[in-house]
């Protein structure tokens, strides 16, 4: 039978935390918690002190979940019981002058009680409800063995309720013997240490690639481990090392998790962790080639994207991008470049350029036959401003310069022809967040444009468009949201009624989606150039329509989809063919291949300021359909999405001639591979 007054710790892991040994799984619910320290100055440890104090005598008694085997063995057990006039209770490392000890005597405790003895509440009785410095008592009252344990349970699991973990709770030395024995017989007071663990070493896990192998402490990874927020020798501060995961996985084609083990043995006097950063990373250069019918009619149907990234180009997370669009390699010809590189952990910056060849219905002008080339040079700053677990606000500000050149041609010859430059300043914020359930984008951005830069307004007014105005002021907005429908199944979802045995069934899965998406600008009543309107039509637009239908100084597009992931709908697996996991291989996760079957609503609205009613018009598109999606992500990568659009309403211009008859559709495609 075992003897609670044995010091028996009470050690309390994240959830997902296999203890001891090494837990392996999403951060959130992998990190084992412990109380922070260590922090740079004296009022970040006063006001973590005054939110974990406030956590603790807040927190609402709470016994431990019933338990019927439990119950069976406490009522089979020997009888035995002390007497206790005080408990005290106290960190037993070097916390003290951190936390005061009194904040650990705020928690409540529930026991029962039963002929003025005290027990474990599952044993019956009257509730008895206290917080533990209320446990001081004119006279001993007796406390029954499973009392005591029950203290240690509780005490633990209200301080993990609080935002702790990596925590035991034992008797203080020289109370009890060996056998449970009080040692001195007279004694009537019970002292509980709580001990937390502290960090001892911090490692890198990483694996590049499927099937990659790990790589210990690389030298790759020495940035990330030096800005690790907990260093050996700190106590784990869960919001921070929280926080700091999952800012890493924001990076492109990376996933961190956090694994927290036993570096000696988990003893009253050495509490040592071992802290791992396990980081899983695509190989960080892409190379790409897509082919799509998103092109226009008075050029070429079919545009050619060629391009390549670099998520880790000198080995500091700066990313370079280059991207190529052509028409058939002879009209509507662009290139763009960017490179992000970070200065801090939370910031950011960004050059960018490009150049680019178009005609009038590239830019949503379909009577019209002007063609022009532009070029544009920009940077920006971007920090986090803001971060709640995997909710990230940025803010950024830039400025981009812009050059455009136009010529107007009728009947062979050129009728007008302009150039002008405009300087662009620009602020903007992005709400992020990308969990394994739901993602949330939201990005805005109020851009302007001032004449006193040397803008021309003849010249501009030479670029395809008259009148226009030549300081403006323009918010973009583009929202997303996407979520899956198996979470609001609830039990189903959670697998809580699983029979003995079994550990999937239909329903535990991430398979069935809607995604729903707001973008546009608004133009404030500006009249702009066509190359800062917007257009409205094509298969990343309102579907069912054909490229750049229509265009606007004010636009916006909604849409709703319903997605199908056929692979994710299927039994996990853990038997793949060759390295190619058909099946997924845990609940909830995915397979190396996705076929998605959709249906989807568009709608657009394209308003022109000060409208030339002569030769503008505003419209509305409305477009419904069907579409497939087959994914590869293994050692072949790519994606062929077909796209079938009705458009619902029909469109005329200006003079009433028929743009798109109302019913008729248009089959998107785009296909992708990447090496």
């Amino acid at each position: 039978m075992p003897d609670v007054f044995v010091p028996r710790p009470a050690v309390i892991a994240g959830s997902g935390v296999r203890w001891p040994g090494v837990g392996v799984g999403r951060v959130t619910a992998l990190l084992v918690c412990a109380l922070a320290t260590g922090t740079s100055s004296l009022a970040q440890v006063a006001t973590y002190a005054e939110k974990l104090g406030s956590r603790l005598s807040e927190m609402p008694a709470k016994g431990v979940e019933p338990d019927p085997v439990r119950s069976s063995l406490l009522l089979k057990r020997e009888a035995r019981s002390i007497p206790v006039q005080k408990v005290s209770i106290r960190f037993g490392n070097k916390l003290e002058h951190f936390c005061p000890d009194e904040d650990l005597g705020q928690i409540r405790v529930v026991l029962s009680k039963r002929d003025n003895v005290l027990f474990d509440p599952f044993l019956g009785g009257e509730p008895f409800v206290a917080r533990v410095a209320e446990l001081n008592f004119p006279d001993p009252v007796q406390f029954d063995a499973s009392a005591i344990e029950a203290l240690y349970d509780q005490i633990a699991s209200a301080m993990q309720r609080a935002g702790l973990a990596a925590v035991k709770a034992v008797p203080a030395p020289g109370q009890f013997d060996e056998n449970g024995e009080r040692i001195r017989k007279e004694d009537t007071d019970l002292t509980i240490l709580v001990y937390v663990g502290e960090v001892a070493e911090v490692r890198s896990i990483s694996t590049r690639g499927h099937g990659g192998e790990r790589e210990i402490n690389s030298s790759k990874t020495a940035r990330l481990r030096d800005r690790s927020p907990i260093q050996p020798g700190d106590p784990v501060r869960i919001d921070e090392l929280d926080d700091y995961a999952l800012r890493l996985g924001r990076h492109p084609g990376r996933r961190v998790d956090v694994s927290l083990s036993p570096y000696s043995e988990f003893t009253s006097k050495d509490a040592q962790l071992s802290l791992d950063y396990l980081i899983s990373e695509q190989k960080p250069w892409t190379i790409y080639a897509q082919v799509s019918n998103t092109g226009t009619q008075d050029t070429n149907q079919w545009r050619e994207r060629f391009g390549f990234s670099h998520t880790s180009l000198t080995g500091h997370d700066d990313i370079l991008r280059i991207d190529y669009l052509t028409a058939g390699f002879e009209a509507s010809n662009s290139v763009n470049a960017s490179y992000e590189f970070p200065l801090a952990d939370r910031l950011k910056i960004r050059a960018y350029g490009g150049y680019n060849e178009y005609t009038a219905s590239d830019v949503g002008f379909q009577d019209r036959n002007f063609s022009g080339d532009s070029w544009e040079a920009g940077g920006e700053l971007i920090w986090n401003l803001w971060q709640r677990r995997d909710w990230f606000l940025d803010i950024f500000s830039g400025a981009k310069f812009l050059n455009v050149h136009a010529t107007d041609q009728f009947g062979g010859e050129i009728f007008s022809e302009g150039e002008t430059h405009f300087l662009l300043p620009y602020v903007g914020a992005t709400l992020e967040r990308n969990a394994d359930h739901a993602a949330t984008n939201i990005s805005t951005i109020l851009e302007f444009q001032t004449s006193g830069v040397g803008t021309e307004k003849e010249e501009a007014e030479r670029l395809g468009r008259t009148p226009v105005d030549i300081d403006w002021t323009v918010l973009k907005f583009d929202a997303s949201q996407s979520f899956y429908l198996e979470p609001f199944a609830g039990s189903v979802f959670r697998g809580m009624n699983l029979p003995p045995g079994q550990t999937w069934q239909p329903g535990m899965t991430l398979a069935h989606e809607i995604a729903l998406s707001l973008r546009g600008q608004y133009a404030f009543d500006n009249r702009l150039i066509p190359n800062v309107q917007n257009v409205a039509g094509g298969m990343y637009s309102v579907r069912g329509y054909d490229e750049s239908v229509a265009v606007g100084d004010t636009v916006v597009v909604g849409s709703i989809e319903y997605r199908f992931h056929v692979p994710r709908a299927l039994r996990p697996s853990d038997t793949p063919v060759g390295s190619f996991r058909w099946r997924p291989e845990d609940v909830y996760g995915k397979a190396d291949w996705d076929l998605i079957l959709k249906g989807f609503a568009d709608i657009g609205s394209t308003t022109n300021s000060d409208i030339q009613s002569a030769f503008e018009k505003d419209q509305t598109l409305i477009g419904a359909g069907i579409g497939a999606e087959l994914q590869l992500n293994s050692v072949v990568r790519g994606a062929l999405r077909l796209d079938l659009g009705f458009a619902l309403k029909g469109l005329t211009d200006a003079a009433g001639n028929t743009i798109v008859e109302g019913g008729s559709h248009r089959l998107h495609f785009s296909f992708i591979l990447l090496f």
